[in-house]
């Protein structure tokens, strides 16, 4: 697995493959994975600052996704994300976690 973090747009590729990702998480789960607002600002190529993690197989395919909103002074950041169903229990979540909490500290 290898993960990627983009501090800026994201390019229109990246958003539909996102989008799929979420979708299967959504009807594995019965519930979307993500917040409208995360989703609005994925529509429109992601939101600066927000900082974008996506963790892929080596096969390329987009196994998992966080979103991290940087953009609260008072609060601090704040993340959500989502794992594939077919890559559950193996990590990649607690990775996410990981880097997001990262980012939050850096900010």
């Amino acid at each position: 697995m290898r993960f990627v973090r983009t501090n800026a747009e994201l390019v229109h590729a990246e958003v539909a493959t996102i989008l799929e990702l979420t979708q299967a998480a959504g009807d594995a789960d019965g519930a979307y994975p993500l917040s409208e607002h995360v989703m609005l600002h994925l529509r429109g190529g992601g939101e600066k600052p927000a900082v974008h993690v996506l963790a892929w197989a080596p096969d390329d395919q987009l196994v998992g996704y966080a979103h991290i909103d940087t953009t609260d002074p008072v609060e601090g950041a704040a993340a959500e994300l989502c794992v594939h169903p077919l890559f559950r229990r193996h990590g990649i979540g607690r990775t996410l976690v990981t880097q997001a909490l990262a980012v939050a500290h850096e900010v």
